[in-house]
């Protein structure tokens, strides 16, 4: 019966598997809502309340001051109006444009992959699809960050697009791929490095041939051109228009020797980056790319042939290998002290994120090798799937909601605290945005999405004079913790009440209600933060007796459906 089965050519029950299991990788979101889990880092701790507040602020001028959040931030901070992600984060409740952007980006990862796979595995090597679609459904598993939307899932789609205008003239829905893309995109994040490779590609082939392929150079210039449309707020002021400087010029340098650097590589091809899940290669893909070259070399050895570099697992290996070199060397000292010196406008990039080409060079090589291995006579036809299936489990187990509940992490209620939150502007009494209030302990998004005015935040791009001026209120803080002094000051994108106690106490951010700390010193300089309007610290720690000058407690805030235990403090007026 199960011979029978793998015998049938028609690829739809693998189709009807694929929608199953996607679906009951999203069910936790569907039917929980609410009580599920969602991802906590560079997730919910990112807000864009002032567009959910206010939509027509999508379409305001670059430089028009935003006021929630930083004392005004320009409308540019916020991204594109021109980008899905953006909308959907913007025109719809936070829950339901995570959950439609979770959907989508999964569906654009599973078609894109699949066709990708189709142009390197011929249908009589697959002839029932079930490496392509059982490939495409694992690469639609990973746990992609939600604020990059179809950035590296549509890196996929595009290289099937560029691939193919490539190989031949290109239908027209390779070159609408490759106009619509961009729209659920961000430039920076990834698909720079795809267009630079592609780029690089065709000048390589023009040097070869003297021949420009001006189909292909057509089609990086399409792309370009819409992805610079898109990012227009970008553009503009990396052209200079606004002479704010963003905090971003004084990235790094989280230098290293030549030895920490080819760690880091290492690091980033065999286990990822430690954030971006959707970069982990996991153990399974790369003992079955090891299975795959060892019987390649075995069958060379056999028939006396050269295994030859035209075959083409070593391809996207060789990428996967070279995009982590990269991403490891970059972390040089002196390619970093280069860029800073020679190349400020360029060091605005984070170059070393090549590690998000991994996924796709990843799972085309994981594919490629399946089809090797697929060519064993008879434990082929059930080793195949045997391993589809097993790495479908091992993405399940780490999807963000699973991560969630193994970390103990709170439900999308539990973390906002939406209830909670309305009990403190009724107790505080005064409208919003006539005060200002900064938050210790827990992140400053729960505030902010409950429509208070925060001065901390967690923003992609700000204004660098603000950087510096909220460093003197946490300077003293920093001088007691080199660690956090060097997060602060060399990356900065966190702009939070950092307090080295919480730190040495790995409760940084995330002081649930269960085990409050207490604080027994604090070293900032409130008559600062008093002036820059903050009234008001929401903390998630209690703040010892001893740390407690110029605070007064005025209450403690706590329930069931919360996360947290929150302590509403006043700051004293400066005598």
């Amino acid at each position: 019966m199960v011979d029978e089965y793998l015998s049938t050519r028609s690829s739809t029950p693998f189709w009807i598997l694929a929608a199953l299991i996607l679906t009951a990788y999203l069910s936790p979101w569907l039917l929980q809502g609410h009580d599920a889990q969602l991802r906590i880092h560079d997730n919910l701790d990112f807000t864009r309340a002032p567009l959910r507040a206010d939509p027509s602020l999508l379409l305001a001028p670059s430089d028009q001051v935003m006021p929630q959040l930083m004392n005004g931030l320009p409308r540019r901070a916020f991204g594109s109006e021109f980008n899905l992600e953006t909308l959907l984060a913007s025109l719809l409740p936070r829950f339901e444009g995570s959950l439609v952007n979770q959907i989508l980006l999964r569906l654009l990862a599973l078609g894109g992959m699949f066709l990708l796979l189709g142009l390197f595995i011929p249908r009589e090597q697959d002839p029932r699809g079930l490496i392509r679609i059982g490939v495409a459904t694992c690469f639609a598993l990973l746990p992609y960050y939600p604020w990059f939307g179809g950035t590296i899932p549509g890196m996929a789609l595009q290289a099937w697009a560029f691939i193919a205008i490539l190989r031949g003239p290109g239908r027209p829905t390779h070159w609408l791929t490759l106009a619509l893309v961009p729209l659920y995109s961000r430039l920076l994040i990834a698909p720079l490095f795809l267009l630079m490779a592609f780029g690089f590609t065709w000048l390589n082939l023009a040097v070869a041939s003297r021949r420009a392929n001006l189909r292909l150079l057509a089609a990086l210039l399409l792309s370009s051109l819409v992805y610079l449309a898109c990012e227009y707020r970008l553009l503009a002021y990396a052209l200079g228009e606004s002479g704010l400087a963003s905090h971003r010029v004084e990235f790094g340098p989280f230098a290293q020797s030549i030895g920490g650097a080819l760690d880091a590589a290492k690091g980033y091809f065999f286990d990822g980056h430690k954030d971006h899940g959707a970069t982990h290669a996991r153990p399974l893909v790369l003992l079955t790319l090891a299975l795959s070259l060892c019987l390649l070399v075995w069958r060379s050895i056999r028939s006396q042939k050269s295994i030859g570099r035209q075959h083409l697992l070593l391809y996207p290996i060789l990428v996967a290998i070279l995009a982590a070199l990269w991403a490891g060397l970059y972390r040089w000292r002196p390619i970093q002290e280069f860029m800073q010196d020679q190349l400020l406008t360029l060091s605005l990039i984070q170059w070393d994120r090549t590690y998000l080409l991994l996924p796709i060079a990843m799972y085309l090589a994981f594919a490629m090798a399946l089809v090797n291995l697929g060519k064993l006579a008879f434990i082929g036809r059930f080793l195949v799937p045997a391993i589809l299936l097993a790495q479908v489990g091992i993405l399940f187990l780490h999807s963000d909601h699973q991560q969630g509940r193994e970390e103990g992490e709170a439900s999308y209620a539990e973390f906002f605290a939406f209830e909670q939150m309305r009990e403190i502007k009724a107790f505080i009494g005064t409208e919003p945005d006539s005060y200002r209030i900064v938050s210790l302990g827990m992140y400053p998004s729960i505030a902010a999405e409950s429509g208070m005015y925060c001065l901390d935040a967690y923003i992609q791009d700000y204004p660098l004079s603000y950087k510096h001026e909220f460093r003197r209120v946490i300077r003293g803080e920093l001088d007691k913790n080199p660690a956090l002094e060097n997060y602060y000051d060399a990356w900065g994108s966190r702009c939070y009440l950092f307090v080295d106690d919480l730190d040495e106490a790995g409760r940084r951010f995330l002081n649930r209600r269960e085990s409050v700390h207490e604080i027994s010193s604090l070293d900032l300089d409130l008559a600062a933060l008093y002036a820059m309007g903050a009234r008001y610290i929401l903390s998630a720690a209690r703040i010892g007796p001893d740390a407690l000058a110029g605070l007064s407690l005025l209450k403690v805030f706590e329930r069931e459906d919360s996360a947290w235990s929150i302590h509403l403090y006043a700051i004293e007026e400066p005598g």
